[in-house]
Formats: structure tokens, sequence, C-alpha cells
């Protein structure tokens, strides 16, 4: 109708979407009341408000509608809508009818045949009504316009400076196509956006609305269910409102608008058109991955006209510019809606289409995670390079997802068995107990991972899993390969089969993988270094794919004190790991390198390494067996850093039963005994130390340089006094070292012997503590040997403060505060040591290469005056820099400068 000085909403408006809602639109309001104010004047123009649904493209409208009657303007108003879109003359007979008072010639719509010369006559119509008097043409939702009345507002569009009159056009989208170039004229167009409420403006809605009741809470839940959608807030509101009070809650408001959100959306899909209703559900399901208008075979799709996704754009139920993409609660809403047999075709169809497109594989497997099997073997390469890449990028979820898809495919034994072991790796982060379960089946079902699977479950701890697993797979099969027999034997020596570990293995010559179960019982039984390290160097092969015994190995050298030997073993398995996702196995490594490092004094190295493998799997999910081990390296790295909480912590919390007995309790038992009798609790030390060494025993694992239990038991006692007690455990230590005669074991007795009173005198003993621990890699160890040595000699001498400024710089270099403090507060020496005192642990090349050094000789004239080559020169200065601790030229000068008979 034609409106003028009338106010009020006009009818084609409910009340709720014309009740005064344009906060944060005064620009808005203000380019419409300049249009109207124009056109009182005689001013042509146009206007375009385009949003997504919602945003308050129809208040906007319904108050310029206001505005123009209140100023004098005719005002003729139509609405496209969505079920008249394929009616012809659905908005013209609107405006008809606003207009008919004024047009009484004007013919019945739905007689005229819609020919050029009718659209000319009642364009013709519409240009004399507005000479009459200014006329503001308002069309909401101009993207439903049928196409007879598209075509006539684009007519007058033509024509718009031949009368005065203006258009306010609304759609969904970017802009209506009615004003595209050249239509209308550039200079009069002014387009306007309606963007979503901020969240201040929502919170301002809520206290207008509501009142004292739009507490915090309440306000809150407006702002994150209410998406900034005046249209979805304002009658939610009122909903809220008129709730009794007892119910007004953030919890009932965030249910209405949710239920008004969902009921929104599922009147916009219910009305949508065939064609559009079957390009939603592809986008559902292919999202912006895929354009469907690219694809053949998908259902449906054969339908959709080259004006499909801009009709369904308008519907505001998708989004994107260059592709469509359907909001995430849209697409669930339009699969729910369909069977499940055809949502199943669907995923099949889309998932087929992308592969022929040759889309990437993440995009492939998404879709067919909502697919039943396809049967093609595209399928499970798509599913498993696009889990491959997901794990990579750290989307763990998404990845076991495609993983678990795939198994579901026919797949080959050896495919099979390959990705049953990569799914349990990937679970066993966050669901342990189920990648156990998979690594059984790996195993039972066969395949060419199976030995994987089976040293998986080996460093899980499930030690019953895999006698019982590769003892069904050796039933099936006779011919056992040699690397699972070897794994099912570590299983045995581990207590399985009762295994006993002073039984070699005969076979362990012939295969690398038997080799490190054998490097590793060499090392536990403790009675040959030589043999085990030998042994352990033929384990450091193998095949690629196997990771346990190449750790068994370089864990059996660092305990025969070849840590450089074992360092770049545990480097590559780490990265190697990592790489591949195996989680428990870089879990392994990386402990492997924090163990190494503590035994070689590099604690901040050890701490960062422990970190790493509590990174790739924290605590929870290590099995129960075996999560002493990084828990007691924890405690006793921080407890020789000074951090003595810290150590507690890491001994102190409740752990399950089945830790208790597990591998790494006997670690943890000793860690815990090195925290009490630091924390002066000799007693109940001693009673943890027993267990260690009962268990220990009891293995048949005697390898002093394992678990250092006695040292720790021998202070523990000499602090209680029962010297009859340390006396026992010294001679037990003493025999002990004779079996494994590393020089930090050797070392390691001594020292405790001097400390304790041993059958050598102490000095000498000291000396000979000090010269073993020099040539080992346990730095540590050296230091408290040379401050205990500097300690003993006489107060004049000047080897004792050269000692003592050695062992002071190892032990802060090494981090270990405690050591650092205690040396600090020995009594300063007087004198620097002879030189033939410091030089005396030197070779003769050697000694007379540092003397001519201390004369200021070159390397080259030092190899001039000995005849030799710069190498050897080179050589003999670099071993007598690590023997006398120092770190090159000038530190050596500077030792010796001072010393007699230089």
């Amino acid at each position: 109708m034609v409106r003028g000085g009338r106010s009020g909403p006009h009818p084609l408006w409910r009340e709720e979407v014309t009740a005064g809602v344009l906060l944060e639109r005064d620009r808005e309001c203000g380019v419409l009341h300049a249009v109207a104010r124009r056109l009182a004047d005689g001013q042509p123009g146009v206007v375009t408000v385009v949003g997504e649904p919602g945003t308050g493209r129809s208040a906007l409208l319904a108050h310029v509608v206001e505005e123009a009657a209140r100023l004098g303007v005719a005002v003729a108003v139509a609405r496209g809508r969505r079920w008249e879109a394929d009616i012809r003359w659905g908005a013209a007979a609107q405006l008809r009818e606003a207009l008919s008072a004024r047009l009484p010639g004007w013919s019945r719509l739905d007689r005229l045949d819609g020919a050029d010369h009718v659209l000319v006559d009642l364009c013709a119509g519409v240009l004399a009504a507005a000479r009459d008097r200014p006329l503001l043409l308002v069309v909401d939702d101009v993207h439903w316009l049928d196409p007879d009345s598209a075509t006539l507002l684009e007519m007058l569009l033509r024509r718009i400076r031949q009368a005065p009159l203006a258009f306010v056009l609304s759609a969904v989208g970017d802009r209506p196509t009615l004003v595209e170039e050249p239509t209308p004229p550039a200079d009069l167009l002014t387009p306007l956006t309606t963007p979503r409420l901020s969240d201040v403006a929502v919170a301002r809605l809520c206290h207008e609305r509501l009142g004292t009741r739009s507490d915090g809470p309440v306000t809150r839940a407006v702002v994150a269910n209410g998406h900034g959608l005046p249209g979805l807030i304002v009658p939610a509101l009122a909903e809220f409102a008129a709730d009794t009070a007892d119910r007004a809650s953030a919890e009932r408001i965030a249910a209405i608008l949710a239920r008004r959100r969902v009921a929104q959306v599922d009147e916009l899909v219910d009305g949508l058109p065939a064609d559009c209703l079957a390009l939603l559900r592809v986008l559902a399901v292919a999202g912006d991955d895929l354009d469907p208008r690219s694809t053949r075979g998908v259902p449906g799709l054969a339908d959709v006209r080259p004006d499909t996704p801009e009709r369904l754009r308008a519907t505001g139920l998708v989004g994107g510019h260059d592709r469509l993409r359907p909001a995430a609660q849209v697409a669930d809403r339009v699969l729910a809606a369909m069977g499940p047999v055809e949502r199943s075709a669907l995923h099949v169809a889309v998932a087929t289409a992308a592969h022929r497109l040759a889309c990437p594989d993440d995009v492939v497997g998404r879709v067919l995670l909502g697919a039943p099997p396809v049967g093609a073997r595209w399928a499970s390469d798509a599913l498993h390079r696009a889990a491959r890449r997901a794990l990579r990028a750290g989307r763990q979820e998404f990845g076991v997802a495609l993983l678990d898809r795939a198994l579901a495919e026919p797949l080959r034994p050896d495919d099979r068995s390959l990705l049953t072991v990569e799914l349990a790796c990937a679970q066993v982060r966050d669901r342990p107990h189920a990648a156990d379960r998979n690594l059984a089946a790996a195993v039972l079902r066969g395949g060419a991972h199976r030995a994987e699977a089976v040293e998986l479950l080996l460093a899980r701890g499930a030690l019953d899993t895999v006698h019982r697993v590769v003892a069904h797979a050796v039933a099936e099969d006779p011919t056992e390969h040699q690397a699972l027999r070897a794994l099912r034997r570590l299983a045995g020596l581990s207590g399985a089969d009762g295994t006993r570990w002073d039984e070699p293995d005969p076979h362990a010559g012939d295969d690398a993988v038997a080799g490190g179960v054998e490097a590793w019982r060499l090392a536990v039984v403790g009675t040959d270094p030589v043999r085990t390290r030998d042994t352990a160097l033929t384990a450091l092969g193998g095949p690629p794919e196997l990771a346990l015994h190449r750790l068994l190995g370089a864990a059996a050298l660092v305990l025969a004190d070849e840590p450089d030997l074992a360092r770049p073993v545990f480097e590559d398995v780490l990265d190697d790991a990592s790489r591949r996702g195996v989680r428990v196995t870089a879990a392994f490594a990386a402990l492997g390198l924090a163990a190494t490092a503590y035994r070689c004094g590099a604690l901040e190295q050890s701490a960062a390494h422990l970190d790493r493998a509590l990174a790739e799997l924290p605590l929870p999910s290590w099995a129960p067996r075996m999560r002493g081990y990084p828990l007691a390296l924890r405690a006793l790295v921080e407890l020789a850093r000074g951090c003595h909480d810290s150590a507690e912590r890491a001994v102190a919390g409740d752990l399950p039963a089945e830790v208790e007995g597990g591998f790494g309790w006997t670690g943890l038992l000793h860690a815990r005994a090195a925290v009490l009798v630091a924390s002066g609790e000799p007693e109940r030390a001693l009673r943890d130390l027993e267990e260690c060494g009962r268990r220990l025993a009891g293995r048949g694992w005697h390898n002093p340089a394992l678990i250092a239990w006695r040292p720790l038991a021998v202070e523990a006692l000499t602090m209680i006094g029962d010297r009859e007690g340390v006396a026992t455990l010294l001679g037990e230590e003493f025999r002990a070292v004779t079996g494994w005669s590393t020089r930090s074991c050797v070392g390691t007795a001594w020292l405790l012997s001097a400390r304790t009173g041993g059958p050598e005198s102490g000095l000498r003993s000291l000396r000979r503590a000090e010269r073993e621990l020099r040539e080992s890699p346990a730095r540590l160890a050296h230091a408290q040997a040379q401050a205990d040595l500097a300690a003993a000699l006489p107060g004049g001498s000047g080897e004792g403060e050269w000692l003592r400024a050695t062992a002071l710089r190892t032990a802060r270099e090494c981090g270990a505060r405690p050591l650092a403090r205690r040396i600090e507060a020995m009594p300063a020496r007087r004198r620097h040591p002879r030189s033939d005192d410091v030089l005396a642990g030197l070779s003769p090349a050697q000694t007379r290469a540092v003397r001519l050094v201390a004369e200021g000789l070159s390397n080259p004239r030092i190899a001039q005056a000995l005849g030799v080559a710069r190498r050897t020169v080179e050589m003999h200065l670099t071993t007598a820099y690590r023997k006398l601790g120092v770190a090159g030229r000038a530190e050596l000068v500077a030792l010796l400068g001072a010393g007699e008979g230089l």
C-alpha cells in the first residue's frame, strides 16, 4: 500500500522484526534518511542492504518506510518469498496492490501473458505515479523475486532518472543481482551491509530487554549462542523475559537460542527447491573442498541449474565466495534428515568424485569417514596417506579415525598388519589399552609387521600378552621368524615363562635382534663388560623398522662405559621413531639419552631429554610396569641438581598397584631411598634399598652399574653407625666390581672404600678412585673423588688446591649445585701443585708435549722438536687436556705456570 504520514510496522514484517533493533546501525540509518530526504526534494537514488539472514535487514527497511512516510513520500513495499520464486508476478502483484488506487487502469496481473509491451506499460505506470508524487519502492529479499517481477524491477532501475523515484533493495549475500552494472547508474547507488552485532551491542540489547535479569552469565550465554544475529536474539529474549523467575538462567536462554537457531535452519532447509537441496547435501559432505558443479555421478546434481549456487547462497545457509560452504550446524541438520543408506551412498559418490578429481587425500579421507567400505584400493591408500599427514600435523583424533576407517576396507595381510600397528602407535598416548589390543591383534593375524607389534608390546611391558600371542603365532607357523623368536626370549627373560638370565643364547651371533637381547642379558648379569660391548655392537644393525634391539644394545654400551657409542644410536632411533609417529619407541629413546646424560654428569641435558620422553608419551600413558623408569630418573636428576622438592614429588605420588611389580620398581625404590637419605631418614631408606637389592638378586641382575644401591646403602649405614653392615656391603660391592670391572664401577668402589675406612688407607683408596674415574665417563663421581682427595691431602699441598678447583669447575659445569656447595665449603689451599704431581697421570709422550706448551712452543714446533707428526701432537694434547681437566692451552699454562720445576 501507499504510505504517507502513518506510523507503525508494515504488514509485510512481523512486529518482532521491526521492534527498533537498530543497534550499531547509525551509519545505515543516516544513509537511508538522506535518500528519503533527497527523494522528498525530487532526487532519485538506490540503496542496497545486504547481509546474512537475521542481521536486521528488514528492520532497516521498516525504519526507512516510517521515515519516508513522515516526510510525505509515497511508499510501495513488496517482498520476495521463497515459495513464490516460481510463481509469475509475485512481487509485481504486491506493488500493483500498493499502487492500485493511483493506477486504476492496471489489469489483474494473473491475466497478463508477460509480453514485453505489458512490462513497458507497467513500468510507465509506476513512473507516472512517481511523477505525481515522489515514490519510494522498498523490496525485501529481492533474491527470491520471480523472473517477471525481477524484469519489471530491472526496467524501473534503468529509468530511474525519468521520475522522482528511489529504491531500497534488500538481499542475502554480497549484493543483489538486480543492481549489477550498468543497472542502476553508479552515481545513484549506495551499498550498505548489515554485519553481526558486536558483543557490546548484544550486552546492551540484553540490558534493554531484560533489565535486572541480564546478569553476567545470562549475557555471556546470549553472546556465545546468539551469533550476533538480532533476528535470532530479539525473539529469544522476548521468550526468556516471559519465562518464570525460577527457570530464568543462563542455561535456559542458551537452550532457547539453540532451539530457535535449529528452527531457523530447519525452516530454510524445508523450503528449498529440489536442486538447491541436492546441492546443499553435497556441500554438507564435501564442504568447500570440492566444487560440486564439476562432479559427475553425484546423486541429484544432474538437475542443478547454473543459477542454483547463487540461489542457495541467497538463503544464507551457505557462505563463502569462490566456493560455497555450509555452517557446521546446517550440515549436521541436512545430513541428519537423510536416511542412513541414502547418506552413505552420498558419501561414497562424493568421495569417488573427489578421488577422480585428484583432490587432496585429507579431503577424500574426510568424506570416506561417513561412507561404508568402498572395496577399491584407492580408498584405503587415500585414508592411509591422509592419516599419516594428520598425525604428523598433530591432529591425533582425526588420524586415528582415518586409520580405523581404512581397516574397514578389504586389505592384503601385510597392509592390514601395517595399518594395525600404525593405529596402535597413534592410540598409545590417549588410549593405551586400545593400543595394546590392536598390537595383539596384529601379532595374531600375521603379516609382515608382526615383529614390530611384538616389540611395541614389550616396550609397553605386556609380557604375558607377548608370550601368549607369540606362542599362538608360532603354533600356526612353525617356521618362526628369527627376530620374533629373539623378542619372545626377551619376554621370557623378563619373567613371562621363567627363562633364566644366566642362560646364553646360542643364536645371538646370527641376528641383530637376538644380539640386542643377548647384549642386555650380559649387561644386567654383569660378568663380562668386554663381551657385552662386542655383542652390543652387533645389535646396532638389523631391520630398520625394528628398534628395541638397538635400544637394548645402546643401553648395554652405556653400562659398559661406552656412552659415546651409545648416544648416536639413541639419537637415530629417536629421530626415526618421531618421524614415523611411534611414540613408545621415541619415548624410550629419549629416556635412554636422559639416562646416558645423567651417568655422564650432564644434568641439564638429562632433564631436557626426560622432558622430551614425557612429551612423546605423557606419564599416564606409560604402562604401569614401565612407569617407574622416568619417575626414578627424574628424582635422581633433580636431587643431583639440588631440587629436593622436585625430587620428592617425583617419588611421592600415588601410583597404580601394577607399578610395584614392574621393571622400573627397583629403580624407583633406589630413587626414593636417595631422597630419604638426603632428607636425613636413613632407616626408611635402608628398607627400600634392601628391597631393591633383593629384587635385583632375584632376577639375577648383579651388575653394580645397573642400579648403584650398595653405595647409597653404605651411606645410610654410615649415618646410623652400623660399621658391620658397612663392611659387609663394601665386600659385596668389590666382589660385584670384580665381575664388571669398568673404570666407573671400580673407581666408585674405591671411593666408597675411602669414605668408609676400607681395607686400604684412605689416601691410597682416594688416589686410586681418582685415577680410575678420570678415565671414565662418570664426571660427577670423578669430581667427588677429586674433592675428597683434595680434602685428604696435607694443608700445604698445592695439588689439593688444584684438585679442589678442578672438581668445583666440573660440578658447576654439570649443574650439580649440592656438590658445588660442598666443595666451596672446603678450606682453600695456599700453594699450587708441583708440576710433577699435576702431570703424574700423563704418559711420557703427553708429558713432553705439555712441558713444551708451557715453554710457549706452537704445535708445529713441538712436532719438530719431538720428531712426530703435527696430528700426533694434537692428539697428545687433547688427551692431556681431558686428563688434567683444562679447556685448552691458556688454562694449561695457568695451571702449570706457578708449579715447581717448570
